[in-house]
């Protein structure tokens, strides 16, 4: 995973960075010192991307305040996020269920009003067309960009009106994006649907960009407005312009700063010790080869099936999702789904590369417990302290998936009760 998001999405965060600072006096930030220090010792034990970019941020964001004034750290915080890989990977991991309520949401509506549609997990079929709601389509790829539009648009308003939004107003309109980008999604497949326009029509990306702008930026623009206008009277001054000519830095804070730079960049080329990777404790079913793969993966064939078992070595970890592995590998997918297999609630797809087609399934377990939830078991690992690892399986026939995933069951609760 790379240490920022997309190109555009990084650019983009860094034009909304500058164009929002504000100079009011120049302290040094005792206040980020500590915790820069702190998330240092953490990129050092534990070199993952997600913690290195932070470390980036933090750093960056220290000597800004170091050298032209104490900033907004919630705006700081929402473009950092944006910008960073964590993004892309909630936005396409997390967004699972979003995406199965919005396709839900979107056939009832068109069933209500006398379509026949039928709905398959994220997968829409109209007069035989297939619609599918895909954290590859621009409609939720601009969610990003839309979070930038709102810091913007609220800095900007700040500076107009000399009047700064209290953080549960902030909060306010932040949850108000999501749930824009929400609706804006869910007018944007109805027309899709309606329109019989495929990923390949030229219409089908610009029906996103016009629904985002009209449900979500104009929206978003009015609505902010009217929270500043509850606000008529100013409180401190804001300063909305920096003279970058008057900006000095002493030749301690130089050197302390090129020190700090200097470790950032010795942290971010420091590899993960072979030590760290932890492997699944598994022993694989009978008629599977086993064959360790690298980050703590296992890899299980045979004949029929092919199971990867990849561990999750802490609860805020990020695992190898297989929609982004599988995507990584060329594969495409057309239907995704959360179904119940063999007695347990998984994820299942189906993939298409070319001619060759794959069905795949996956969910999280410790052994015992057994949950496509990533709240569930992020949280068990945290409340609990037990080792989760994700399980995919993954299969050339739809027929053998039951039967696979059933034996992966049995050989997991034969182990159980030898523990015990």
């Amino acid at each position: 995973m790379a240490i920022f998001s997309e190109p555009l999405t990084f650019a983009a965060g860094v034009v909304v960075l500058v164009a929002s600072l504000t100079r009011q006096r120049r302290p040094i930030s005792w206040r980020l010192t500590g915790l820069v220090v702190a998330v240092s010792v953490w990129a050092w034990l534990v070199p993952m991307q997600t913690i290195k970019f932070l470390l980036v941020f933090l750093t960056l964001l220290w000597i800004v305040e170091s050298s032209i004034s104490r900033q907004r750290l919630w705006l700081w915080a929402v473009i950092g996020i944006v910008i960073s890989p964590l993004f892309r990977y909630l936005s396409e991991v997390f967004s699972f269920p979003i995406r199965l309520q919005i396709s839900y949401w979107a056939g009832y509506l068109l069933k209500l009003v006398g379509y026949q549609v039928e709905i398959s997990g994220n997968l829409l079929t109209l007069d035989g067309h297939d619609f599918s709601v895909d954290a590859a389509c621009i409609g939720l790829h601009l969610l990003g960009f839309s979070y930038l539009a709102g810091v913007f648009l609220i800095s900007q308003a700040s500076k107009k009106h000399n009047y700064r939004l209290p953080l549960g107003a902030i909060l306010a309109l932040l949850m108000l994006i999501l749930g824009l980008n929400i609706a804006a999604n869910l007018v944007r497949i109805i027309v899709l649907v309606l329109g019989g326009w495929p990923p390949e029509h030229p219409l089908h990306e610009l029906a996103g960009v016009v629904c985002v702008l009209v449900y979500v930026w104009l929206p978003l623009a009015i609505i902010i407005e009217g929270f500043y206008h509850l606000h008529p009277s100013p409180s401190t001054s804001l300063s909305s312009t920096i003279s970058w000519g008057k900006i000095s830095i002493s030749w301690k804070k130089g050197l302390v700063y090129i020190g700090s730079l200097s470790w950032v960049i010795y942290l971010l080329w420091k590899p993960y010790s072979a030590s760290s990777v932890v492997y699944p404790t598994f022993s694989a079913p009978v008629g599977y080869t086993h064959t360790p793969l690298q980050h703590g993966i296992t890899q299980l064939r045979n004949s029929t099936s092919l199971i990867y078992l990849k561990s999750i070595p802490s609860f805020y970890s990020v695992e190898h999702s297989p929609y982004i592995c599988w995507r990584g590998s060329g594969y495409k997918f057309r239907m995704i789904k959360q179904t119940n297999i063999a007695g347990i609630r998984c994820y299942e797809a189906k993939m298409t590369k070319g001619q060759n087609v794959l069905y795949s399934a996956w969910w999280f377990s410790d052994g015992d417990t057994h949950t496509s939830s990533q709240l569930d078991f992020r949280w068990r690992m945290l409340s609990n302290e037990r080792a989760f690892y994700l399980i995919n399986v993954t299969v050339s026939n739809p027929r053998h998936l039951p039967s696979t995933i059933k034996q992966m069951l049995d050989t997991q609760q034969h182990q159980a009760f030898v523990k015990r």
